[in-house]
C-alpha cells in the first residue's frame, strides 16, 4: 500500500485488486485516507499527552488523557 492505494506484487495480486475494485477512490481509498488521518491525529495527541505526563506530576489525573486517547485509537 502506498498513498492509501494497493499495489500488487504479482500478476495475481494485480488481478485481485482489479477484480475486487480495491482502489475505488470514492468507496475505499477516500475512506482509508480519512481513517489514516484520524489515527495519525490521535497518535500525535497521544505523544503530546505522554510528554506532558512525563514532564509533570505523573498522577492518575494526568494519566487519563493517555488512557482516553488509547481507547479512541483502539
Amino acid at each position: 500500500m502506498r498513498d492509501y492505494r494497493f499495489y500488487g506484487k504479482t500478476e495475481l495480486g494485480n488481478s485481485t485488486i482489479g477484480l475486487q475494485i480495491l482502489n475505488d477512490r470514492d468507496r475505499l481509498q477516500k475512506k482509508r485516507f480519512e481513517i489514516g488521518s484520524q489515527v495519525k491525529e490521535e497518535l500525535d495527541n497521544l505523544a503530546d499527552s505522554i510528554k506532558a505526563f512525563l514532564a509533570g506530576s505523573r498522577t492518575t489525573q494526568s494519566l487519563n488523557p493517555i488512557v482516553y486517547t488509547l481507547k479512541r485509537i483502539m
